[in-house]
């Protein structure tokens, strides 16, 4: 959806907000902000329901909604002095008083060339939003949200039995090698996670609209080249390194500028927690979903209910969801070899 008011122009698909033409730049999360004002115009919005839509499962301060409603309103000539746009309603909430015109898009979502067996191939899959837009700046000292793909390959011992010590490193150095390049595609930040695991941070060091489908894409592409690399070994579909993998959207605070991430004690941070211990959750070859990331990506790929599994510092257990597949083609999406026999 478009959304025109005064000289702006925000495009809810693409996350863009032009000024006279003019691209501006703004973080996600005052976008995300932004967005809802608008698309809810109708009434004042209050902090709950911004936390509720916005920010579920998540304690967030009231610092942080109060910088991104400043940060939305500097972004398109508002201020707490001039609230021409977006107003304070005192003991409230917020209301986006501007008149704005509505203009539906037609958007492709997913490249359906080259079909394979009547699928398209995984690396046809495009995300919604536009890859080659403008990220956002991420801003030291603030919260930003991620996405965390965590990942562990397994059955080492069974493929050093099958494949030799000297091939089963190498396919180890390919499993590596593949994380560090999903990484680098969309921008992300790579950490080794223990002998054989990774930790993909998306969003960081700089912020994308669409982090979730890219992990998700990344975790399928990850899984699915690492069995091409073992049927290349070994021509027996039987042998197969299995890869467990659990990937969870939330916040994390930014607090070193040199470096978003040396001084930032992961263990600490619920965020890159929670996918660590979905991914423990995992059985082989499996890639689990928090309910938090589900949303953005369910309508690309099968997903089944796991379990409800507990978390520390949650009062209820939290629903798990595993991901079977991409989508079939007749949303336009192919399907990956994720749990192929």
């Amino acid at each position: 959806m478009i959304y025109t008011f005064g000289s702006y122009r925000l495009d809810t698909t693409n996350y863009e907000l032009y000024e006279d033409g003019n691209l501006c730049r703004l973080e996600t999360r005052a976008f995300e902000v932004l967005i809802y004002l608008v698309e809810h115009r109708d009434h004042v919005v209050s902090r709950d329901e911004l936390m509720e839509n916005l920010w579920p499962g998540h304690h967030i301060k009231d610092e942080v909604i109060r910088n991104a409603i400043k940060a939305a309103r500097k972004a398109i000539g508002d201020s707490g002095d001039g609230q021409h746009k977006i107003r304070t309603v005192h003991g409230r909430g917020y209301r986006f008083v501007a008149d704005a015109q509505e203009q539906r898009t037609v958007t492709s979502t997913f490249n359906q060339s080259h079909p394979h067996n009547g699928h398209a191939p995984l690396s046809s899959v495009r995300l919604s939003v536009d890859p080659t837009a403008p990220p956002q700046d991420v801003f030291v000292g603030d919260y930003e949200f991620i996405t965390v793909l965590c990942g562990t390959l397994e059955n080492l011992e069974a493929l050093v039995t099958c494949l030799g010590f000297q091939a089963t490193q190498g396919l180890r150095r390919t499993f590596f090698a593949l994380a560090q390049e999903e990484a680098e595609r969309h921008e992300g930040t790579f950490k080794f996670f223990g002998a054989d695991g990774f930790l993909v941070l998306f969003g960081l060091p700089v912020a994308h609209a669409d982090h979730v489908r890219q992990s998700v894409l990344a975790g399928l592409r990850i899984q699915e080249r690492l069995y091409e690399s073992c049927d290349a070994l070994k021509g027996q579909p039987s042998v197969e390194a299995t890869v467990r993998m659990g990937v969870h959207t939330g916040l994390i605070e930014i607090e070193n500028q040199r470096d978003h991430l040396e001084l930032i004690s992961l263990s600490k941070s619920e965020t890159t927690a929670l996918a660590i211990r979905l991914h423990y959750q995992a059985r082989r070859g499996e890639f689990l979903t928090s309910k938090a990331a589900l949303p953005y990506v369910e309508d690309m790929v099968k997903y089944v209910e796991h379990d409800a599994i507990p978390v520390p510092g949650h009062a209820q257990p939290i629903m798990v969801y595993r991901i079977c597949e991409l989508a079939p083609s007749s949303t336009g999406l192919g399907h990956s070899g994720l749990g192929r026999p």
